[in-house]
């Protein structure tokens, strides 16, 4: 998105995608009971996309790391951001936040749960399950995108 997010050292690999409802994301992953109050903000579907992602910087200087308003789901006119309140059930230790940074030499597993929420107009499992997505990694100075769903 910008220079400030040089993020060379990062490696992301997409391990799997699995489009699934609200209910069957939140049974699979949740630990308590857990309702996203505002009916328009609850997704009816989310794309839960599995990546690890590596740091392979070897300095302590790791001040730069992944911003997750970049990492968005794309499709051709379709774009879908991570669910804010998903990713907080998911690593509540991060409360919401909207970047974070791996130590140097370091790696994690992780999912990524884009939702379908109200303002979009993804009303089917088809509307969504019949596109290629990509997930956005960069888009300065090289736009690089991963395939989600070959």
């Amino acid at each position: 998105f910008s220079s400030a997010e040089c993020i060379d050292w990062y490696e992301i690999s997409v391990l799997s995608a699995k489009l699934m409802t609200y209910q069957e994301f939140v049974k699979e992953h949740g630990e308590r009971e857990y309702y996203i109050e505002d009916e328009w903000m609850r997704p009816k579907y989310v794309y839960d996309v599995e990546v690890e992602i590596w740091n392979r910087n070897f300095e302590e200087d790791n001040s730069r790391g992944i911003n997750m308003v970049v990492l968005t789901l794309n499709s051709i006119n379709d774009v879908m951001q991570v669910n804010d309140d998903l990713f907080t059930l998911l690593y509540p230790h991060l409360d919401a936040a909207w970047g974070f940074a791996l130590r140097p030499e370091s790696s994690m597993v992780m999912h990524l749960p884009y939702g379908t929420s109200g303002y979009q107009k993804y009303d089917t499992y088809e509307g969504i399950d019949g596109k290629e997505w990509y997930l956005l990694l960069s888009m300065y100075p090289v736009k690089k995108m991963i395939l989600v769903n070959p």
